[in-house]
């Protein structure tokens, strides 16, 4: 039986991957650090807070709908560089050096469609959180994540400074993305207090939350889970993250009637893994225009430019998103489960 979509789920998502590819355009240093503040958090708590139960939770089902679609869309992006987007951007990225990047899975191994290590990441925090979710109790899994969100910070500030080798499929990154999903499977008794918030106070938290999380990035650094980075305090970054996570579910529940969002939503897998092609494509045709080296973004960093980009790479991807609905879904849902 297929699984009710959630009006105010399929909204965060949309908002999230606007951010996502907003977040890989053209911005200044503090709109970027905005971003990046909750962006990733965000798709991480939302898979928590989807598990309806840990204990059914299945890794093999999860290798089915994550690895097997990163296997192919791999495959898909390889050759796509190797038959004209390293040419077209004199990328020195050899095709072993590639190859490697993908099946290693972190920085800095991998150096093209960066954007990629989310999906291994993610099948390796389900098994984190699987293991932790053995905790049953609340309390305990709430310890649980206060002491690893610890362990996670301190370790990345150790191997930032030591340069310590990252672990492959970004597992040190999901030390403390699996705090974000725990967080979310604590939080999935609250979804009928979300529904029941009318619009009007949804966008007031929105925007007051909004505006907590801006506050926050001008005392922490950008913060960049693929680099290990979470900013100079550990609490500035937990409190930047919340906030923005839940300002961006109550933008959505104010939004939940939105059929665009929505649509961003059930799509955010396939616009997160073709926006940056997209964005090269864009980058290039403004570049002839300016007669500029295509290396470079050839707009000033600002949010302006940043929201532009942003909506004309979604824009340009809402076709492809039909032909794999349509044609290829296994593609980015992977081999779906045979019926009992």
């Amino acid at each position: 039986m297929a699984k009710r979509r959630v009006d105010w789920i399929d909204a965060a998502k949309g908002i999230g991957i606007f951010f996502v590819v907003l977040g890989h355009s053209p911005l200044s240093y503090e709109s970027r650090a905005f971003v990046y503040a909750f962006h990733m958090p965000l798709f991480f708590f939302l898979s928590g807070f989807l598990v309806a139960n840990a204990n059914s939770l299945s890794m093999a089902d999860k290798a089915k709908s994550l690895l097997i679609p990163y296997l192919l869309l791999c495959l898909i992006q390889l050759a796509i560089f190797t038959s004209y987007e390293k040419a077209l951007i004199d990328d020195p990225t050899t095709t072993a050096q590639a190859i490697w990047g993908f099946l290693y899975s972190s920085a800095p191994a991998l150096k093209i469609d960066k954007p990629y290590w989310f999906l291994p990441c993610l099948f390796v925090t389900f098994a984190y959180f699987k293991l932790l979710t053995r905790l049953r109790t609340t309390r305990g899994l709430a310890v649980a994540v206060v002491f690893l969100s610890i362990v996670a910070y301190e370790y990345s500030s150790i191997a930032r400074s030591m340069h310590l080798p990252r672990w492959p499929w970004s597992s040190d990154t999901a030390l403390m993305a699996v705090c974000f999903m725990i967080a979310g499977y604590l939080c999935r008794p609250l979804s009928p207090v979300v529904e029941s918030l009318r619009r009007r106070t949804s966008f007031c938290i929105a925007a007051l939350l909004f505006f907590s999380v801006w506050v926050v990035v001008q005392f922490n650094s950008r913060s960049d889970m693929l680099g290990l980075g979470y900013g100079r305090n550990l609490y500035l970054y937990a409190a930047g993250s919340a906030a923005g996570i839940v300002a961006c579910i109550s933008l959505a529940q104010a939004l939940s009637r939105v059929r665009v969002l929505k649509w961003l939503g059930e799509n955010s897998l396939t616009l997160f893994m073709f926006q940056g092609n997209v964005l090269i494509l864009i980058n290039v045709v403004i570049g002839q225009l300016n007669n500029a080296q295509i290396t470079d973004w050839h707009v000033q960093d600002t949010l302006k430019w940043g929201v532009i980009y942003a909506l004309v790479a979604i824009v340009a991807l809402m076709p492809f998103c039909w032909l794999v609905n349509r044609y290829a879904p296994w593609l980015v849902r992977g081999i779906p489960r045979s019926a009992p």
